[in-house]
Formats: C-alpha cells, sequence, structure tokens
C-alpha cells in the first residue's frame, strides 16, 4: 500500500508538473498587483506534506511586498524553489531554513529565493534547468521542476541566476521587469 501511494504521488506530482509547463507556454501573461508576503505564507503552508518541512524554518527579507507580476506563474516558481529547498535540505544542520528577499533595483523586482541545505555541485550548475535534469540521487522528482521555473521566468521576460555550494546551500536570483 505504501509503494501505491508513493506511485500515486509521484505520478500526481508529474502529471501537475506537465501542466504548469502546458499553461506556461500556451498562457497570456496576466498582470496584476501581487501580496508577496502572502503568497509566500500559502505556499509554504502547501508544501507542509514533504517530509522534512516541518523542521525548516521560513525567513523573508521583503524590501517590497507588493508589486505587479503574472499571480500563476509567480505561484509556479515559488512553489517549485521552495519545494526543492525543502526536498534537499541537509539534516545535519541543526538550524534547517528557506529564506524569500525582494528589493526594487532600477526597473526591476529582484527576488532571491536562498536555503541552507546540501547545494549543489559544480559539475551540474550548468544543466539544472534543462528538461528532466537531475542532479542528484536525492531526487525522486521528474527533473521539470528548475526547467518549468527557467521557462516561466523568461516568460515573464526576466532572467534567473543560481550560485551554490556543496553542504552550505544554494541561491537564486530572479530578476523580473517592473510593469
Amino acid at each position: 500500500i505504501d509503494m501505491v501511494n508513493q506511485r500515486v504521488t509521484d505520478l500526481d506530482r508529474f502529471v501537475g508538473d506537465i501542466i504548469d509547463h502546458s499553461r506556461n507556454s500556451r498562457m497570456a501573461i496576466v498582470q496584476e498587483v501581487v501580496d508577496f508576503d502572502k503568497l509566500i505564507d500559502n505556499v509554504f503552508a502547501k508544501l507542509k506534506y514533504i517530509e522534512g518541512a516541518d523542521q525548516i524554518s521560513l525567513i523573508k527579507a521583503l524590501k517590497i511586498h507588493e508589486f505587479a507580476t503574472d499571480l500563476s506563474r509567480l505561484t509556479v516558481i515559488l512553489t517549485n524553489m521552495m519545494s526543492n529547498a525543502i526536498k534537499y535540505a541537509d539534516i545535519e544542520k541543526p538550524e534547517q531554513w528557506i529564506k524569500v528577499s525582494s528589493e526594487h533595483k532600477a526597473s526591476s523586482i529582484v527576488l532571491t529565493i536562498e536555503d541552507n541545505g546540501i547545494g549543489i555541485d559544480d559539475t551540474h550548475r550548468g544543466q539544472i534547468f534543462e528538461m528532466f535534469y537531475r542532479a542528484s540521487d536525492r531526487s525522486d522528482g521528474s527533473g521539470l521542476g528548475l526547467y518549468i521555473v527557467h521557462e516561466a521566468v523568461h516568460k515573464l521576460k526576466g532572467t534567473i541566476s543560481v550560485s551554490s555550494s556543496l553542504k552550505n546551500g544554494t541561491k537564486f536570483t530572479i530578476t523580473l521587469p517592473v510593469y
């Protein structure tokens, strides 16, 4: 029964990823004012079902709380980024955390999602945004999460970059234009 439950969960996640990818590629951008603080809390609450999520602290360092963007795509981006931070947490550390930051720079909003998890090895960093690529043997996902994030950021005419160090964590920086 446990195996069946796990397979159903895996298939559900895979179907969800395919739907997110399909929506991103065909839906027009819908600009609306987003309460980023509230969105972060909602996404984090929905991820509490992931094993180990209850051990991770959420830190918010928001210099900007509201901005206009596509809420659907931003939700997909945050959900994938924060779920990865939970899945790849370093359970050997006494304190595990995810830090989400926002600030306004020139004509852009800069969002960062940072964690103190296991990190990403340099040999994988150039490929993590590729479809079906999995950089860790701890991964039980489809390899679509970061690909979908990359495509959603690109659709919003933004950029995404990553810096990471094994055993020290990962930081993703997303820059989106201000509308």
